[in-house]
Order: structure tokens, then C-alpha cells, then sequence
């Protein structure tokens, strides 16, 4: 859809994403424990792990990981171990004494590398058409993708019931208010980024959430 309205193409954001479940996560994973009740968020400029608890004992696990394109294309995801060797060797010597990465009964790992649409875009407005979700605002992973997708679709369903029916009209004025909020997340979301993997993690994660916005 998005190249009815927009030439603008998807960029790597420049961290890839190992991701898996692990099925049974406390039974047959040791270092479960470590994710407590919740979720469980471990950085160092460059890379993070990440876990949170899913229902039915889920553990929905993933690794961040600062490297070029080059370096998440080159991973074999038709082979678990080889992916999980790899995820290895870049925490090599971390935490020592911890459990190394493992892969027991859970969904096959897979990596993503996350792309971003430019920094304030928007585009001029295309008879007929709107986008809404990641094909108006692709952003790097932050958690917001849906909450950027819902407010959009309840936008464009608010201005389309609006009077007079003019759909056009409605449109622009959907754009109007997706276009800075867009804008917003994608900021929020670099920032995001930086704090997980840039060169202060975890401490700059660490103060925004104790509220000094580092």
C-alpha cells in the first residue's frame, strides 16, 4: 500500500533482533528464574538480552544486538544451533557462571533486522487513499507499534463518520493528526534504541525509568 501515496523506503535501524519462545520456560530453561514475575531486561553498550513471561509458562525471549546488515543476513535460520552458537559468541565471557545460551523445545529462533521509514515522514495527499500502522510510520522496535496502529484506525473511523461525508476532507484531516504523531513516536522510539543498546546502557534506561530522563 505504501507506494500508492509515498516513495519513501524502510531502512535497517542498525540492531538486529534474535527472538524465540521457550515453551515450559521454568521446567526446562535453569536460568528462568531470572525473568521473575514479569519480564527481565539485561544491557551493555551494544547488546541486551530480553525476556518476558507469556501465558502457559512462556517464556517470549530476545536478544539485541548492535551489528551491520551484513552480520544478520549471514545467520542460518534453517539451522537453530547454528543461530544459537552465533548469539553465543557475542556474549562470550559475559556473566560468568551463567547459564550459556540454549535452545530446548522452543520456537525456532529467528532474526530480525528492524527497518525505520525517514525521520517526520509524511506525503501529499493521494485521492483515495490512507495508511495507517507501519506503512505510515515504520519505527524502530519500542513497544509502540500497536499503539501507534489503533489510533490510527480509530482516527480514520472517526473522520470518515464526521459530517458532511466528504471523504476527501475527512482524509486530509486524518493526515493532520497522523503526521505529528508519527512524528513524536518515531523520536520517541530512536530514543528508545539508544538508551537499550547505545553507549550508556543500561544506565541511561536505567534513569528514565527512575524519572531523571537521561
Amino acid at each position: 500500500m505504501r507506494p500508492l501515496a509515498s516513495a519513501a523506503t524502510p531502512r535497517y535501524v542498525g540492531v538486529v533482533f534474535v527472538e524465540t519462545w521457550l515453551f515450559d520456560g521454568d521446567a526446562r530453561h535453569p536460568g528462568a528464574k531470572v525473568v521473575g514475575g514479569g519480564s527481565m531486561t539485561a544491557l551493555v553498550p551494544g547488546r541486551g538480552i530480553v525476556a518476558h513471561r507469556e501465558p502457559g509458562g512462556v517464556l517470549h525471549t530476545y536478544v539485541q544486538l548492535a551489528r551491520g546488515r551484513a552480520w544478520a543476513d549471514a545467520a542460518d535460520l534453517a539451522d537453530p544451533s547454528a543461530v544459537v552458537r552465533c548469539v553465543a559468541e557475542e556474549f562470550e565471557g559475559v556473566g560468568a557462571g551463567a547459564d550459556r545460551p540454549r535452545h530446548r523445545r522452543g520456537h525456532r529462533p529467528g532474526r530480525t533486522p528492524p527497518a525505520r521509514l525517514p525521520a517526520g515522514h509524511r506525503w501529499a495527499r493521494v485521492p483515495g487513499v490512507a495508511l495507517l500502522g507501519d506503512a505510515a510510520h515504520l519505527v524502530p522496535p519500542s513497544g509502540e507499534g500497536a499503539n501507534l496502529a489503533l489510533p490510527d484506525g480509530a482516527g480514520l473511523g472517526e473522520a470518515l463518520a464526521a459530517p458532511p461525508g466528504d471523504v476527501e476532507a475527512a482524509l486530509a484531516a486524518y493526515e493532520a493528526a497522523l503526521f505529528p504523531r508519527g512524528a513524536r513516536t518515531a523520536a520517541d522510539a530512536e530514543k528508545v534504541l539508544t538508551l537499550c543498546v547505545g553507549g550508556r546502557a543500561p544506565c541511561g534506561l536505567i534513569e528514565m525509568f527512575a524519572g531523571a530522563d537521561g
